[in-house]
């Protein structure tokens, strides 16, 4: 695990997100005031990331109607919890109430046959525990909202 600013590490990957999500979805980014020091494994948290954000462009690309594709990322400081947080926002149908509490199961996918394994999120969990972080599903009313919990740096 090595220190790591999160705001500069967010807009080092910017490039490579943009990319991933395509020029169809509007990406969004609020990064934190100030800098956050994390301790992370960076290879690690950026494949986090990345599967997040790919599931994101996967959920807005999967509703109809013409709603806009929005993907935003949002980093603050947790001063309570003592942690750094990423939400990864997307503007799909969100996770059904009868599939959250399987959508870190390694293979378990609602993606057609031939779009995914389902891997994504279960490697993201464990590049999550592995680090002594944690991975959710915050509840809200439109789209998915995951969020990352990281481990400050030592002061």
């Amino acid at each position: 695990l090595e220190d790591l600013n999160l705001n500069s590490l967010v807009v080092e990957l910017m490039p490579l997100i943009q990319t991933s999500v395509s020029s169809a979805v509007t990406l969004g980014t609020q990064l934190a005031k100030g800098q956050i020091s994390i301790r992370v494994d960076a290879s690690g948290l950026t494949n986090a990331l990345l599967n997040l954000v790919i599931n994101a462009r996967d959920a807005t690309s999967a509703v109809e109607g013409g709603n806009p594709r929005l993907v935003e990322l949002v980093i603050e400081r947790d001063a309570a919890q003592g942690t750094a947080r990423v939400n990864i926002r997307d503007s799909g149908a969100g996770v059904p109430e009868e599939i959250r509490s399987r959508i870190f199961d390694p293979f378990f996918t609602t993606k057609p046959v031939g779009k995914g394994v389902g891997l994504g999120l279960s490697i993201s969990y464990g590049i999550m525990r592995d680090m002594g972080g944690r991975i959710g599903l915050v509840p809200t009313t439109k789209g998915a909202d995951f969020q990352l919990d990281l481990r400050l740096a030592a002061a």
